[in-house]
Protein backbone atom coordinates (compact mmCIF):
# COMPACT_ATOMS: atom_id res chain seq x y z
CA UNK A 1 0.00 0.00 0.00
CA UNK A 2 1.41 3.48 -0.79
CA UNK A 3 0.08 6.70 0.91
CA UNK A 4 0.47 10.15 -0.23
CA UNK A 5 -0.78 13.52 0.61
CA UNK A 6 -1.07 16.30 -1.74
CA UNK A 7 -2.40 19.66 -2.10
CA UNK A 8 -4.86 21.01 -4.45
CA UNK A 9 -5.26 23.92 -6.78
CA UNK A 10 -7.29 25.82 -4.43
CA UNK A 11 -4.64 24.64 -1.36
CA UNK A 12 -6.78 21.97 0.45
CA UNK A 13 -4.60 18.54 1.30
CA UNK A 14 -6.17 15.32 0.28
CA UNK A 15 -4.87 11.75 1.09
CA UNK A 16 -4.54 9.33 -1.87
CA UNK A 17 -4.18 5.56 -1.09
CA UNK A 18 -3.25 3.05 -3.74
CA UNK A 19 -3.28 -1.06 -3.11
CA UNK A 20 -3.11 -3.68 -4.97
CA UNK A 21 -4.59 -6.90 -4.41
CA UNK A 22 -4.51 -10.15 -7.31
CA UNK A 23 -4.38 -8.52 -10.32
CA UNK A 24 -6.89 -5.77 -8.49
CA UNK A 25 -5.55 -2.21 -8.36
CA UNK A 26 -7.26 0.66 -5.65
CA UNK A 27 -6.46 4.28 -5.53
CA UNK A 28 -8.79 6.47 -3.56
CA UNK A 29 -8.47 10.30 -2.96
CA UNK A 30 -10.45 12.30 -0.26
CA UNK A 31 -11.10 15.23 -2.85
CA UNK A 32 -14.91 15.01 -3.74
CA UNK A 33 -14.68 13.63 -7.48
CA UNK A 34 -12.47 10.81 -5.67
CA UNK A 35 -14.82 10.17 -2.63
CA UNK A 36 -17.74 10.16 -5.46
CA UNK A 37 -15.41 7.47 -7.86
CA UNK A 38 -15.16 9.72 -10.63
CA UNK A 39 -11.45 10.69 -12.63
CA UNK A 40 -9.74 12.61 -9.88
CA UNK A 41 -6.75 15.22 -11.20
CA UNK A 42 -5.12 14.29 -8.01
CA UNK A 43 -4.42 10.64 -8.96
CA UNK A 44 -4.05 10.96 -12.49
CA UNK A 45 -1.14 13.13 -11.56
CA UNK A 46 0.46 10.64 -9.91
CA UNK A 47 -0.02 8.39 -12.40
CA UNK A 48 1.24 10.73 -15.28
CA UNK A 49 4.30 10.91 -12.31
CA UNK A 50 3.76 14.44 -11.03
CA UNK A 51 5.18 15.16 -7.85
CA UNK A 52 5.09 18.72 -7.15
CA UNK A 53 2.09 18.80 -5.15
CA UNK A 54 3.10 15.76 -2.96
CA UNK A 55 3.27 17.34 0.85
CA UNK A 56 4.42 13.33 2.65
CA UNK A 57 7.53 13.78 1.28
CA UNK A 58 7.26 10.46 -0.27
CA UNK A 59 7.66 11.43 -3.86
CA UNK A 60 10.11 8.34 -4.77
CA UNK A 61 7.20 6.01 -4.26
CA UNK A 62 5.12 7.30 -7.50
CA UNK A 63 7.70 5.21 -9.80
CA UNK A 64 6.26 2.58 -7.78
CA UNK A 65 2.66 3.48 -8.91
CA UNK A 66 3.63 2.54 -12.45
CA UNK A 67 4.46 -0.93 -11.04
CA UNK A 68 1.21 -1.15 -8.78
CA UNK A 69 -0.55 -0.94 -12.37
CA UNK A 70 0.93 -2.98 -14.14
CA UNK A 71 -0.95 -5.92 -16.23
CA UNK A 72 -4.09 -4.39 -14.33
CA UNK A 73 -7.42 -2.64 -15.83
CA UNK A 74 -6.14 0.56 -15.08
CA UNK A 75 -3.03 0.56 -16.90
CA UNK A 76 -4.95 -0.21 -20.22
CA UNK A 77 -7.78 3.07 -19.00
CA UNK A 78 -4.86 4.83 -18.05
CA UNK A 79 -3.40 4.08 -21.32
CA UNK A 80 -6.60 4.78 -23.31
CA UNK A 81 -7.02 7.93 -21.43
CA UNK A 82 -3.83 9.38 -21.92
CA UNK A 83 -3.80 8.55 -26.22
CA UNK A 84 -7.29 10.00 -26.42
CA UNK A 85 -6.18 13.01 -24.58
CA UNK A 86 -3.06 13.13 -27.20
CA UNK A 87 -6.04 12.73 -29.95
CA UNK A 88 -7.71 15.50 -28.37
CA UNK A 89 -5.15 17.70 -28.09
CA UNK A 90 -4.49 17.38 -31.53
CA UNK A 91 -8.16 18.33 -32.80
CA UNK A 92 -8.00 21.02 -30.63
CA UNK A 93 -4.92 22.52 -32.49
CA UNK A 94 -6.39 21.74 -36.34
CA UNK A 95 -9.70 23.15 -35.21
CA UNK A 96 -7.99 26.18 -33.74
CA UNK A 97 -6.34 26.86 -36.66
CA UNK A 98 -9.35 25.55 -39.21
CA UNK A 99 -11.32 28.70 -37.42
CA UNK A 100 -8.58 31.25 -37.92
CA UNK A 101 -8.41 30.37 -41.42
CA UNK A 102 -12.46 30.55 -42.06
CA UNK A 103 -12.04 33.94 -39.98
CA UNK A 104 -9.54 34.98 -42.62
CA UNK A 105 -11.36 33.84 -45.25
CA UNK A 106 -14.54 35.14 -44.46
CA UNK A 107 -12.86 38.43 -44.21
CA UNK A 108 -14.88 41.95 -42.87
Amino acid sequence: MLRFIVIGSTGSEYEIIALREGDKFRMSCTCEAGKHGTYCKHRSALLDGEVSSVLSGNEGDVVRLKELICGTNVEKRYASVCALEKEKAALDSKLKLEKKALGREMGY
